[in-house]
């Protein structure tokens, strides 16, 4: 799962490198847009050309698998691990794209970095979540997928708090929360069969993928509206609540694992 998602990390790494280079050379994002839209539509061509090996034949199913897919959604709900991979979900892509989307705006504008400089980091903040989840897809199994949360959550926190205190270096922090970030995604999702049973897991995973967008839209957002309000450090300083907040709910979660 891990690597998977690094082919994620790789695509975002590519983006802002594109603009970045188009805003240097051509002063334009239009360039920018143009480019990422030729790579889309090739994408979707490849999956036109593809359509066939998506078809899987169904599995068949014994009679305690398909016992055990008569839980409804609402049997879901009322589990309080889907309740907590929602909240998981939801604050971990807000704070990804936050930090993916404004850290740029934060270091030329309110720091006074130059446009290469600042587009360089963040490509290196994408760059770390795609080779963390490279890595830590090999030690993942004698490390243990809880303990590499509460690191890699930790880290997060380390690397937003460093990032928003702004003494020097402070841009390589950019390159810590990236690799704080790198296993949260694919590892939540890989723990919530196991946590939650594969059968409620069907619906948990509909309701956190969409929670997980629903952050990407509403957290950056609300941080564009802090930031009329009190300058753009305080996006940074609201990465760092963000990340705690990621730390206390998953560490709350653990607690409950284990009276269960």
């Amino acid at each position: 799962m891990n690597w998977l998602h690094a082919c994620y990390g790789i695509g975002a790494t590519l983006g802002p490198l594109i603009m970045t280079s188009m805003l240097v050379s051509l002063g334009s994002w239009r360039a920018g847009y143009a480019t990422v839209g030729s790579l889309l539509l090739l994408l979707t061509g490849l999956f036109l050309y593809t359509r066939k090996l998506w078809d899987t034949p169904s599995d068949t199913t014994d009679a305690a698998s398909e016992a055990e897919e008569s839980v409804s959604m609402l049997d879901a709900l009322k589990h309080i691990g889907t309740w907590a991979h929602i909240a998981l979900f939801f604050i971990y892509t807000g704070l990804e794209v936050t930090v993916g989307q404004w850290s740029f705006t934060v270091m030329t504008e309110a720091r006074g970095m130059t446009k290469e400089t600042a587009g360089m980091w963040v490509t290196i903040f994408w760059a770390s979540i795609a080779i963390g989840r490279l890595v830590f897809g090999f030690i993942i199994e004698w490390l243990g997928i809880d303990l590499l949360l509460r690191l890699s959550m930790l880290a997060a926190v380390i690397g937003t708090g460093w990032f928003a205190a702004n003494p020097p270096f402070s841009t390589g922090a950019l390159a810590l929360t990236g690799l704080g970030l790198a296993s949260i995604y694919p590892c939540l999702m890989t723990r919530t069969p196991q946590r939650l049973g594969k059968a409620r897991a069907a619906h948990a995973i509909g309701f956190q993928v969409s929670a997980a967008m629903v952050g990407a839209a509403v957290l950056p957002s609300a941080c564009g509206w802090l930031a009329q309000l009190r300058g753009l450090e305080t996006v940074a300083v609201t990465t760092v609540a963000m990340a705690a907040g990621l730390l206390v709910i998953h560490e709350v979660l653990l607690r409950f694992d284990r009276r269960v």
